[in-house]
């Protein structure tokens, strides 16, 4: 889907250099990916420290796979 959207120039420029994207549309799909993935994230740790899940592992083993994303 195409859309027009203002974007300032230095924040564009720092989007394509964190995406390392020449190509502009390409780095803003990029910054909206991670930026959809980094809600879902937070929604997923939100509802497993207010119990709302039923996940096998405990923290122990959780940590043991040192796998996890402490952010």
């Amino acid at each position: 889907m195409r859309i027009t959207v203002d974007i300032d120039a230095k924040q564009l420029a720092s989007i394509q250099k964190e995406t390392g994207s020449r190509k502009k549309s390409r780095a803003v799909r990029c910054a909206v990916d991670s930026y959809l993935d980094g809600l879902a994230r937070r929604r997923f740790l939100r509802k497993v420290l207010d119990g709302g899940t039923d996940y096998p592992l405990t923290n122990r083993e959780l940590e043991a796979l040192g796998t996890y994303d402490a952010h």
